[in-house]
Protein backbone atom coordinates (compact mmCIF):
# COMPACT_ATOMS: atom_id res chain seq x y z
CA UNK A 1 0.00 0.00 0.00
CA UNK A 2 2.90 2.44 0.86
CA UNK A 3 4.31 1.63 -2.29
CA UNK A 4 1.46 2.09 -4.45
CA UNK A 5 -0.39 4.98 -2.70
CA UNK A 6 2.48 7.44 -1.14
CA UNK A 7 4.81 7.42 -4.14
CA UNK A 8 6.22 11.34 -2.66
CA UNK A 9 6.96 9.37 0.51
CA UNK A 10 10.59 9.17 2.01
CA UNK A 11 9.49 5.70 3.16
CA UNK A 12 8.64 4.54 -0.36
CA UNK A 13 12.28 3.96 -1.14
CA UNK A 14 12.99 1.29 1.56
CA UNK A 15 9.11 0.12 1.37
CA UNK A 16 9.82 -1.09 -2.21
CA UNK A 17 12.83 -3.24 -1.04
CA UNK A 18 10.94 -4.87 1.65
CA UNK A 19 7.66 -5.24 -0.72
CA UNK A 20 9.78 -7.51 -2.79
CA UNK A 21 11.56 -9.49 -0.17
CA UNK A 22 7.77 -10.39 1.06
CA UNK A 23 6.26 -11.38 -2.18
CA UNK A 24 9.11 -13.67 -3.08
CA UNK A 25 9.38 -14.69 0.63
CA UNK A 26 5.66 -15.59 0.79
CA UNK A 27 5.16 -18.14 -2.00
CA UNK A 28 6.63 -21.56 -0.38
CA UNK A 29 8.50 -22.60 -2.91
CA UNK A 30 8.66 -23.50 -6.64
CA UNK A 31 5.84 -26.55 -5.64
CA UNK A 32 3.25 -23.98 -4.76
CA UNK A 33 1.57 -21.02 -6.38
CA UNK A 34 4.13 -18.34 -7.85
CA UNK A 35 1.76 -15.42 -8.44
CA UNK A 36 3.13 -13.26 -5.78
CA UNK A 37 7.01 -14.71 -6.99
CA UNK A 38 6.18 -13.08 -10.80
CA UNK A 39 4.32 -9.54 -8.65
CA UNK A 40 7.81 -9.30 -7.08
CA UNK A 41 9.66 -9.30 -10.87
CA UNK A 42 7.22 -6.98 -12.04
CA UNK A 43 7.76 -4.77 -9.18
CA UNK A 44 11.80 -5.44 -9.87
CA UNK A 45 11.18 -4.44 -13.37
CA UNK A 46 8.92 -0.88 -12.15
CA UNK A 47 11.44 0.02 -9.80
CA UNK A 48 14.42 0.05 -12.76
CA UNK A 49 12.13 1.99 -14.65
CA UNK A 50 11.08 5.22 -12.57
CA UNK A 51 13.45 5.17 -9.42
CA UNK A 52 16.91 6.23 -11.14
CA UNK A 53 18.22 5.84 -8.08
CA UNK A 54 18.44 1.85 -7.70
CA UNK A 55 20.25 2.62 -11.33
CA UNK A 56 23.16 4.51 -9.68
CA UNK A 57 23.76 3.47 -6.34
CA UNK A 58 26.14 0.58 -6.42
CA UNK A 59 24.65 -0.72 -3.42
CA UNK A 60 20.94 -0.27 -4.45
CA UNK A 61 21.75 -1.44 -7.80
CA UNK A 62 23.35 -4.77 -6.32
CA UNK A 63 20.57 -5.32 -4.01
CA UNK A 64 18.46 -5.42 -6.89
CA UNK A 65 20.21 -7.62 -8.97
CA UNK A 66 20.07 -10.32 -6.43
CA UNK A 67 16.35 -9.84 -5.92
CA UNK A 68 15.78 -10.14 -9.78
CA UNK A 69 18.22 -13.29 -9.89
CA UNK A 70 16.33 -15.05 -6.26
CA UNK A 71 12.52 -14.50 -8.31
CA UNK A 72 14.12 -15.38 -11.53
CA UNK A 73 15.82 -19.07 -9.51
CA UNK A 74 12.36 -19.60 -8.09
CA UNK A 75 10.28 -19.11 -11.43
CA UNK A 76 12.65 -21.65 -13.26
CA UNK A 77 12.14 -24.03 -10.29
CA UNK A 78 8.37 -23.98 -10.72
CA UNK A 79 8.57 -24.43 -14.27
CA UNK A 80 11.09 -27.35 -14.00
CA UNK A 81 8.60 -28.72 -11.46
CA UNK A 82 6.21 -28.74 -13.71
CA UNK A 83 7.68 -30.12 -16.26
CA UNK A 84 9.36 -32.78 -14.54
CA UNK A 85 5.58 -33.34 -13.47
CA UNK A 86 4.72 -34.12 -17.08
CA UNK A 87 7.46 -36.20 -17.80
CA UNK A 88 6.01 -38.42 -14.81
CA UNK A 89 2.89 -39.03 -15.78
CA UNK A 90 3.87 -39.81 -19.78
CA UNK A 91 3.08 -36.50 -21.52
CA UNK A 92 6.56 -35.49 -22.94
CA UNK A 93 4.71 -32.78 -25.18
CA UNK A 94 3.95 -30.80 -22.35
CA UNK A 95 6.79 -31.55 -20.64
CA UNK A 96 8.63 -30.54 -23.80
CA UNK A 97 6.68 -27.01 -23.56
CA UNK A 98 7.60 -26.54 -20.08
CA UNK A 99 11.43 -27.23 -20.71
CA UNK A 100 11.92 -25.12 -23.37
CA UNK A 101 10.24 -22.16 -21.39
CA UNK A 102 12.21 -22.62 -18.58
CA UNK A 103 15.18 -22.44 -21.11
CA UNK A 104 13.69 -19.05 -23.20
CA UNK A 105 13.21 -17.23 -19.89
CA UNK A 106 15.62 -18.25 -17.82
CA UNK A 107 18.75 -18.84 -19.46
CA UNK A 108 21.79 -19.06 -17.77
CA UNK A 109 20.70 -20.72 -14.75
CA UNK A 110 20.81 -23.99 -13.04
CA UNK A 111 17.49 -25.17 -14.29
CA UNK A 112 17.96 -23.73 -17.85
CA UNK A 113 20.70 -26.76 -18.17
CA UNK A 114 19.00 -29.27 -16.77
CA UNK A 115 16.05 -28.46 -18.70
CA UNK A 116 17.81 -28.38 -22.19
CA UNK A 117 19.45 -32.35 -20.81
CA UNK A 118 15.97 -32.89 -20.72
CA UNK A 119 14.86 -31.81 -24.14
CA UNK A 120 17.50 -33.48 -25.38
CA UNK A 121 16.50 -36.87 -24.36
CA UNK A 122 13.03 -36.22 -25.02
CA UNK A 123 13.28 -35.45 -28.63
CA UNK A 124 12.87 -38.76 -30.00
CA UNK A 125 10.04 -39.21 -27.95
CA UNK A 126 8.09 -35.88 -29.28
CA UNK A 127 9.29 -36.97 -32.88
CA UNK A 128 7.65 -40.51 -32.16
CA UNK A 129 4.84 -39.10 -30.72
CA UNK A 130 3.93 -36.36 -33.56
CA UNK A 131 4.61 -39.02 -36.42
CA UNK A 132 2.01 -41.55 -34.45
CA UNK A 133 -0.58 -38.17 -34.73
CA UNK A 134 0.09 -37.90 -38.19
CA UNK A 135 -0.26 -41.48 -38.93
CA UNK A 136 -3.76 -41.49 -37.14
CA UNK A 137 -2.30 -43.77 -34.60
CA UNK A 138 -3.55 -43.75 -31.20
CA UNK A 139 -1.01 -42.74 -28.06
CA UNK A 140 -1.28 -45.70 -24.97
CA UNK A 141 -3.79 -44.96 -22.73
CA UNK A 142 -0.85 -45.75 -19.76
CA UNK A 143 -0.45 -48.12 -17.31
CA UNK A 144 -3.27 -47.43 -15.44
CA UNK A 145 -5.85 -46.85 -17.82
CA UNK A 146 -4.89 -50.80 -18.87
CA UNK A 147 -5.11 -51.68 -15.34
CA UNK A 148 -8.91 -49.90 -15.44
CA UNK A 149 -9.96 -51.82 -18.18
CA UNK A 150 -8.83 -55.01 -17.24
CA UNK A 151 -10.34 -54.53 -13.63
CA UNK A 152 -13.63 -54.06 -15.47
CA UNK A 153 -13.30 -56.58 -17.70
CA UNK A 154 -12.80 -58.79 -14.81
CA UNK A 155 -15.46 -57.54 -12.86
CA UNK A 156 -18.07 -56.44 -14.60
CA UNK A 157 -21.22 -58.70 -16.13
CA UNK A 158 -21.27 -59.52 -19.55
CA UNK A 159 -24.62 -58.46 -20.46
CA UNK A 160 -23.13 -54.90 -18.60
CA UNK A 161 -20.78 -54.21 -21.02
CA UNK A 162 -22.26 -53.09 -23.58
CA UNK A 163 -21.38 -49.67 -25.28
CA UNK A 164 -23.16 -46.64 -24.95
CA UNK A 165 -24.09 -46.72 -28.55
CA UNK A 166 -25.42 -50.39 -27.95
CA UNK A 167 -27.06 -49.86 -25.03
CA UNK A 168 -29.13 -46.54 -26.87
CA UNK A 169 -30.06 -48.82 -29.46
CA UNK A 170 -31.51 -51.46 -27.17
CA UNK A 171 -33.60 -48.69 -25.37
CA UNK A 172 -34.76 -48.03 -28.76
CA UNK A 173 -35.78 -50.87 -29.56
CA UNK A 174 -38.20 -51.52 -26.23
CA UNK A 175 -41.74 -50.72 -27.12
CA UNK A 176 -43.17 -47.81 -25.12
CA UNK A 177 -45.60 -48.27 -21.79
CA UNK A 178 -48.99 -47.70 -22.81
CA UNK A 179 -50.53 -44.46 -22.34
CA UNK A 180 -54.31 -43.25 -22.75
CA UNK A 181 -53.79 -42.36 -26.43
CA UNK A 182 -52.16 -45.92 -27.44
CA UNK A 183 -53.81 -48.55 -24.78
CA UNK A 184 -55.77 -51.00 -25.77
CA UNK A 185 -59.41 -50.18 -26.47
CA UNK A 186 -59.13 -46.08 -25.97
CA UNK A 187 -59.31 -43.62 -29.23
CA UNK A 188 -56.38 -43.02 -31.06
CA UNK A 189 -57.48 -39.42 -31.56
CA UNK A 190 -58.37 -36.82 -28.31
CA UNK A 191 -61.80 -37.30 -27.58
CA UNK A 192 -62.43 -33.86 -26.32
CA UNK A 193 -64.25 -31.70 -29.10
CA UNK A 194 -61.02 -28.94 -30.65
CA UNK A 195 -61.75 -25.60 -30.40
CA UNK A 196 -62.53 -24.12 -34.10
CA UNK A 197 -60.33 -24.12 -36.67
CA UNK A 198 -57.76 -26.50 -34.78
CA UNK A 199 -57.04 -29.81 -36.37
Amino acid sequence: QLVELHKDSKLRPHAVELAILAKNNSTGGPVYDSAKASEALQLIHHVEATMPGYATDPEKSEMMTRQKIAVRMQLAMKYLEQAQYYERIGRPASAFFYYDLVQRQHAGTKPAEIARDRMTALEPIKAKAEADRAAGIKPDPGWFKRLQGGWDDLWTKPEDRNTTVEADRAAAAIPLPPTPSNAPGMPADNPRPLPPGVR
